[in-house]
This record gives C-alpha cells, structure tokens and sequence, in this order.
C-alpha cells in the first residue's frame, strides 16, 4: 500500500469514527456529495432538538381529551 493510499484510508477511518459518535450524540451529519466537500460538511442538532420537542408537544388525542383551549 502507498503512503499517500494509507494516509487517505486512515483519514476516511478517522471520519467515520468521529461521524459515528456525532450521531451517537444525537447530530444529523449530511454527508457531501464529493470530496470537495468535506470542508462544508453539514452537521445539525436540529434533528435531535426536533425529536425532544416532538416528545412533549401535545397530540390530537390529548387535545380532544382536554377540550378546546381557551
């Protein structure tokens, strides 16, 4: 193996490391669609704050149990 074929293979390592505890913890990591662009990676908590939000926001159910609001 190349020096240069090794550098990239353990930086691709590194990445998928570090994209598998972002994840882990809860980030949305969109993935590029080339090399060129990896330096503009997006990586949101949106994803995750949407989940939270979603857990204590009310459902219709709920809402046709307790009436209308006033």
């Amino acid at each position: 193996m190349s020096q240069k074929e090794k550098a990239v293979r353990e930086a691709a390592s590194a990445l998928s490391a570090a994209i598998a505890e972002a994840r882990s913890a809860g980030l949305h990591v969109q993935w590029p669609h080339s090399h060129e662009g990896l330096l503009a990676i997006a990586i949101s908590e949106t994803k995750k704050a949407t989940e939270e939000k979603a857990d204590t926001a009310p459902t219709k159910a709920s809402e046709k149990k307790a009436g209308p609001a006033a």
